[in-house]
């Protein structure tokens, strides 16, 4: 006990840079995939926690959705891209897009419910206005407060998408690798379960409510299809 919470205090004075080194040097010491070797602090320390977004989340295709939650123009859900909120919706025009769910005036998160149905997102704080295909449409008092404003410039951020048999996929707009790409290899095992038949989402995402030791809620997001 004591030699732990003595390492604990040696990292947190270490400088970030050397911390991180030193957090790399363990994890290549202590993680062997292939041998069934993964410690379990690598599912617990906030530190792998952040390289993990870091290194990883950022860089890759992640799945956020599947095309039987949003079958019609105007369906949403609200899920996460790594750490991002996002929304994924149908827009009136049929196109499926990923909308970073940020407000572009003052970064209040502009939806705020799981799903639903709607042909425009109104941010709660000063009352932006934004079609569900993310171009801003409204501001309140916008030629006293704002003078000339040109709103095609100031839509919601867009995320690459593409989508894989009703998954849909989502990644940062400066990703260069392909869906298919990426995908590689894995696309003969995602086929065995998502070519047996037509498949679809049933219900909304579960929520468990987990009282820990900290007397805390923890609030764990589920999806099952």
């Amino acid at each position: 006990m004591v030699k732990a919470e003595a390492s604990r205090l040696n990292r947190e004075t270490l400088p970030v840079n050397d911390r991180r080194a030193q957090l790399i040097g363990r994890l290549q010491q202590d993680v062997h995939p292939d041998q069934g070797q993964i410690p379990a602090y690598v599912f617990s320390s906030p530190e792998v926690y952040e390289l993990e977004m870091e290194r990883i989340f950022p860089r890759c295709w992640l799945c956020v959705a599947h095309e039987s939650e949003i079958p019609e123009p105007g369906d949403y859900v609200t899920r996460s891209l790594g750490e991002y909120p996002v929304i994924v919706v149908r827009g009136e025009d049929g196109k499926i897009r990923i909308l970073l769910n940020v407000c572009r005036h003052r970064g209040m998160r502009v939806c705020r419910t799981d799903s639903g149905n709607v042909s425009d997102f109104l941010c709660s704080y000063h009352g932006f206005n934004y079609k569900n295909t993310g171009e801003l449409i409204g501001v309140p008092f916008e030629k006293d407060s704002y003078g000339t404003f040109d709103k095609s410039k100031h839509g919601l951020l867009e995320m690459k998408v593409d989508r894989y048999h009703g998954l849909i996929f989502g990644a940062a707009p400066g990703r260069e690798e392909s869906l298919d790409q990426f995908l590689g290899g894995m696309k003969w095992y995602l086929d065995l379960y998502l070519k047996r038949a037509e498949m679809t989402v049933t219900g909304p995402p579960q929520r468990w409510v987990v009282q820990s030791h900290l007397l805390c809620e923890v609030r764990l997001p589920y999806s099952c299809g």
